[in-house]
C-alpha cells in the first residue's frame, strides 16, 4: 500500500504540470494489484497476480520484493507467466 503507490506515482505523474515529479511515461493507464495482503509474499500469490494483469490487458509489469528465496521460483518464471 506505500512502496507499491508511490513507484506508480513516479511513472505516471504528469509530465507537463511544472509541479512536483515529472513522470516517465504519457498516457499511463496504473491497474493496481495487491498481491500480498500482509507478512512474506507466497510465490502462488505473486503468480496468480501476474496472471490476472496479463489477462486483463497489462502490458508491462513492475513489482519489488523483499524475497531472498522463492521456494516456487518455477510458478513466477515468464515462461510459466505469459502465454508465449
Amino acid at each position: 500500500p506505500s512502496h507499491g503507490t508511490f513507484v506508480a506515482g513516479i511513472i505516471a505523474a504528469d509530465r507537463y504540470n511544472k509541479a512536483g515529479v515529472k513522470g516517465i511515461a504519457d498516457n499511463v493507464r496504473i491497474m493496481s494489484i495487491r498481491a500480498i495482503p500482509s507478512g512474506d509474499e507466497r510465490d502462488k500469490d505473486v503468480a496468480n497476480a501476474i496472471r490476472y494483469a496479463v489477462d486483463n490487458g497489462a502490458e508491462l509489469i513492475n513489482m519489488s520484493f523483499g524475497k531472498s528465496y522463492s521456494p516456487e521460483k518455477k510458478w513466477i518464471e515468464l515462461k510459466q507467466c505469459f502465454r508465449l
